[in-house]
């Protein structure tokens, strides 16, 4: 990528491509790190003519505006496989009314803006008939009034539910590193079940990711759905950064919405969302417990291959039990991560604590997990060496 510090540059820049790369494919442009962004144009042109005779397969100009002349150029582009732009704040795009069918061959959209700007934007296009990968950085910086419903109806209806593979929705600034307490945020937006919902129609879903600064009440049974229309998950993020809120108890997931991951989502490595941690019956989990639901009873643990589980602030009572819970639902976990609980004072130092207990006993459960597995083996072939007696690792012992 060609980062300028300067609009002079930038411009000297632009004319040397215009005349020297005519069959340019990759196109790229920002800002140097060291600029400062507010001598840098608010929006950016590129030649519209320059655009149309290229074979850009791939354009990317996220940092600056574009233009909507220049946006309506690139829809056009019969050539362009992937595309990445901050659009112009505008509440219309008619130049892109005027392509027969617009980004018609762009499979990877990577687009930042505010939600009422990638609203009209959508709109104006209608439909995405190529896309596979689709990331929306909401920016925050201007008013953002698209309620969720509306906001999920307008991405999932421009986009083929049989083709995509990827859908990230992210708030956003110029680092990608949101300032929490710069937010703008005087009214609480809550995310549902039902608003969720439209996204289930996406059966190969792949990769998902949604952490928009919202106020996140879902349950587990739109979990459980979400494990079922989409087998082939790998990863799957649900309103884990910090500027995230959450439902409190009863009203939020608990630790039930853990083994359909493991059950219907056999490819799944990374998992994130907020649950209640905090319920279980006399603090104690036993393998017959409803909270593992189709886990139940099994005398083994799951076949899952999750080794990274992100907990956000998920409230937790008995460390020890929700440790032995996780590690029968996800063996071959070796990562969780929480986000900081420091806003909760005495409470969250609590919390903390306890994630990091788990954490600690993890790997001792996996350790004892592997140690009877190959006590197992050796008893099936000739016996385990040594003294049982001394030569077993027990939890007792490692803890």
């Amino acid at each position: 990528m060609a980062r300028f510090r300067s609009p002079g540059q930038l411009l000297r820049a632009l004319i040397i491509v215009y005349t020297r790369f005519l069959q340019l494919q990759d196109f790229s442009v920002g800002v140097a790190f060291s600029a400062d962004l507010q001598d840098m144009p608010t929006s950016l042109s590129v030649s519209p003519a320059w655009i149309i005779a290229s074979p850009l397969v791939k354009f990317r100009c996220d940092q600056l505006a574009l233009t909507e002349e220049t946006i309506g150029a690139l829809s056009s582009l019969a050539t362009l496989e992937e595309l990445s732009v901050r659009l112009p704040d505008k509440d219309s795009f008619p130049h892109i009314k005027t392509a027969v069918s617009p980004f018609s061959k762009v499979r990877v959209l990577d687009v930042v803006a505010t939600s009422n700007v990638y609203v009209a934007f959508a709109n104006a296009v209608g439909i995405f008939p190529c896309v596979r990968e689709f990331m929306l950085r909401i920016e925050y910086n201007a008013p953002n009034t698209i309620p969720p419903h509306k906001l999920v109806n307008t991405i999932t209806a421009s986009l083929v539910p049989e083709l995509v593979l990827e859908i990230s929705v992210s708030a956003h600034d110029m680092e990608d590193a949101l300032d929490t307490a710069a937010l703008p945020i005087e009214i609480l937006v809550f995310f549902r079940s039902a608003a969720f919902r439209p996204f289930l129609r996406f059966s190969r879903m792949y990769q998902f990711t949604f952490t928009l600064p919202w106020v996140y009440d879902v349950n587990d049974a739109l979990l459980l759905d979400v494990t079922k229309a989409w087998p082939e998950l790998s990863t799957f993020y649900l309103g884990t950064e910090a500027y995230c809120m959450w439902m409190p108890p009863p009203s939020c997931p608990t630790l039930r919405a853990l083994p359909p991951f493991a059950v219907h989502c056999p490819s799944l490595s990374e998992l994130g969302f907020q649950f209640d941690a905090m319920d279980v019956e006399g603090g104690k989990i036993p393998p017959t417990s409803e909270l593992y639901g189709e886990l139940r009873g099994t005398s083994s643990c799951s076949r899952s291959d999750l080794y990274w589980l992100q907990v956000a602030m998920s409230p937790i009572a008995y460390p020890a039990q929700v440790a032995g819970f996780i590690n029968c639902v996800f063996p071959e976990l070796t990562e969780l991560k929480s986000n900081s609980f420091v806003d909760l004072g005495e409470v969250g130092a609590t919390f903390e604590a306890r994630w990091n207990e788990v954490s600690r006993i993890l790997p001792v459960l996996r350790l004892v997990r592997d140690n009877e597995r190959q006590r197992v083996q050796y008893d099936e072939v000739e016996g385990w060496p040594g003294d049982d007696a001394e030569s077993a690792v027990s939890l007792e012992d490692t803890l």
